[in-house]
């Protein structure tokens, strides 16, 4: 039987329509007649919340861990209705499936299980109950985290431009047309210069072997400047061009026949002989003239048979130093330079350069980039002494009663970011100063370059020992030991780049004497030193960072008496009195680098141009 086309469409409508009602209507029912708790997945990336709907009001939840934080299970108990066994995939990390069962042994007690994905942990669960539902709240990921690459700040790019290799350019020059089969360089040069209009000179090569290369070529209406450029590069010949002649030959930049010029070149930041070692990497060739001391020991004496001068105690000994000037030559084979010559003076601190008027340009340009002056930090370091005797908190120390303490500012699990007076570290330091329990030590400014190190000591010398010796002859000599107690600090700082950031070593000591009696009549004092060191640290401009949890703790117990009374056996208590005392002080080191912006002239001072001095 034949069934018209929109007939067909009509009734698959009608079918699809009976079946959604139809499933719609089922699914209803069973809600409608189970009227259990209802289970539903909500979050973001990183982060996951579980929804469990209809539990009631009087629902009481436990949870624990299972398989090591793996997965979570959660017992909930005082249901007033039925659960219905619901599983869930969830495609949401950290989680990966989810289980709402009855507990077949208990009426009215469900278990829900969450189970982690493959190499992740759950964190552990935070449970908010609000009377009709129960949400169950999963962070983030405590482990599985994708490594990345620390973050690459930008980079300082200075450009020199360089000639192309071998390019002689010929002015007016005409396609040429040339074919040449293993034949001499300068055969094959000569010919292409015929009737151009350009003279040709060629220099042998003396050197042994000597040099003879060939070439085979097959111009068709090519430039004249590209088929010498092919040329030189393919026999490895150099040229130049001195008027309307082409002088060519083997090693020629290395032989003084071009043109040059003579610059002198005062540095001021880089010294002349690292300039000279990098300019002669390069290819050129450097002449550096420095001191060397000598120093030679002489022995006289009128005993022939003593081996040694121990061996004749009435010899002597000369010493004599000379210095003398020694003179180096060194330089590249290869490089941008090849052909340049320099020499140095050490007490001027300058770089003369003597060749082709391109490659002193270059060389010119090198050392501009060479001599840029290098950043200065200004690094203030506040040293204070906290005391804790008057802490009533269950904390051991004062940096602990604010959890972070190494970087002030920002807002993640290490603070970064500049000093702000809202950080929970400083409120608790300020309120310290206040009630007179921290004791500023020192508070100095160390102003140090790139590349250098400073250092500050307040130290006074005591006496740690007294050593009193006899000599055969009777005589009493005394010798004491002596250290430095105080306060002295060590700043390293090692780089500076552009974008900022100080990598630098701060390593304070601070020794406090402590008398222990007198011997011989001399006070004698024991050294307590507290020091630290921070190791390379990086911190942006600005930043502060926080040293602390240096504590020490001392007891001293003090006893009085009267004289001869409190030595008696049980009635010396009523004469003699102790006291115990307990010193707890924590050392807290503040450090804050700021960058010193140097370039800018003085206000009273226009910036004069860079001139020589009057020789």
């Amino acid at each position: 039987m034949n069934i018209p086309a929109n007939t067909l469409a009509g009734i698959r409508s009608f079918c699809a329509v009976a079946l959604a009602c139809t499933v719609a209507a089922a699914a209803a029912e069973e809600a409608g007649a189970g009227g259990g708790p209802s289970l539903q997945v909500r979050g973001g990336p990183g982060a996951a919340t579980l929804v469990v709907k209809g539990i009631g009001p009087q629902v009481r939840s436990r949870v624990r861990s299972v398989d090591g934080g793996g997965s979570w299970r959660i017992t909930l108990t005082g249901l007033e209705q039925a659960i219905r066994t619901q599983r869930l995939h969830v495609d949401q990390a950290p989680m990966t499936r989810v289980h709402l069962v009855a507990d077949p042994q208990q009426e009215g007690v469900g278990q829900l299980t969450v189970e982690a994905a493959s190499g992740q942990v759950l964190p552990t669960p935070r449970l908010i109950n609000t009377g009709d539902r129960l949400m169950v709240q999963f962070p983030g990921t405590a482990l599985g985290a994708q490594a990345a690459a620390p973050p690459l700040g930008a980079m300082a790019v200075d450009h020199v431009p360089l000639p192309g290799p071998a390019f002689i350019p010929l002015p007016g020059s005409q396609s040429v047309t040339l074919t040449a089969r293993d034949a001499r360089a300068q055969d094959v040069l000569m010919g292409l210069l015929h009737g151009t209009g350009y003279n040709f000179t060629f220099l042998e090569d003396h050197r042994e072997p000597p040099l003879e290369p060939r070439v085979t070529v097959d111009f068709r209406d090519e430039s004249l400047e590209k088929a010498v450029h092919f040329v030189l590069l393919s026999s490895g010949l150099e040229g130049y061009l001195e008027g309307r002649t082409l002088v060519v030959g083997a090693g020629l930049l290395d032989r003084n026949l071009r043109a040059k010029v003579s610059r002198v070149i005062r540095l001021n930041q880089v010294d002349a002989a690292g300039a000279a070692g990098f300019l002669a990497n390069l290819g050129a060739t450097m002449t550096v003239t420095h001191s060397v001391t000598t120093t030679a020991t002489e022995s006289f004496g009128t005993d022939p048979d003593a081996s040694t001068v121990a061996d004749a105690g009435h010899q002597s000994q000369v010493a004599s130093t000379t210095v003398t000037a020694a003179v180096s030559e060194f330089g590249g084979q290869q490089g941008p330079l090849r052909g340049l010559r320099g020499a140095t003076d050490e007490r001027l601190n300058t770089v003369t350069l003597v060749g082709p008027a391109a490659l002193v340009d270059i060389a010119q340009n090198y050392l501009r980039q060479m001599d840029r002056r290098k950043r200065q930090v200004a690094v203030k370091v506040r040293i204070m002494n906290v005391d804790l005797n008057q802490s009533e908190t269950f904390d051991h120390s004062f940096s602990a009663r604010i959890g972070n303490t190494f970087l002030a500012g920002g807002s993640s699990s290490i603070k970064l970011g500049p000093r702000d007076a809202s950080d929970s570290f400083y409120a608790q330091l300020e309120a310290a100063i206040v009630s007179s329990d921290v004791n500023v030590l020192a508070e100095p400014t160390l102003l140090v370059q790139e590349g250098e190190s400073a250092s500050i000591n307040t130290t006074t010398s005591v006496i740690t020992g007294n050593t009193t010796t006899t000599t055969p002859s009777g005589v009493t000599q005394t010798s004491q030991e002596r250290e430095q107690a105080g306060l002295s600090l060590k700043v390293d700082v090692s780089k500076i780049d552009d974008n900022g950031f100080i990598s630098l070593k701060v390593r304070p000591k601070v020794s406090v004497p402590a008398p222990v009696g007198i011997q011989d009549g001399v006070p004698i004092f024991n050294i307590t030193e507290r020091a630290l060191s921070s190791g390379s640290v990086r911190l942006r401009d600005g930043q502060t960072l926080i040293l602390s949890g240096v504590i020490q703790d001392s007891d001293r117990q003090q006893v009085t008496k009267l004289p001869l009374l409190g030595d008696l056996p049980l009635l010396g208590k009523l004469f003699r009195g102790s006291s115990t005392m307990r010193d707890k002080t924590e050392l807290i080191i503040l450090v804050t680098p700021s960058l010193v912006q140097d370039d800018q002239p003085l206000a009273s001072q226009p910036p004069s141009p860079a001139t020589v001095p009057d020789w």
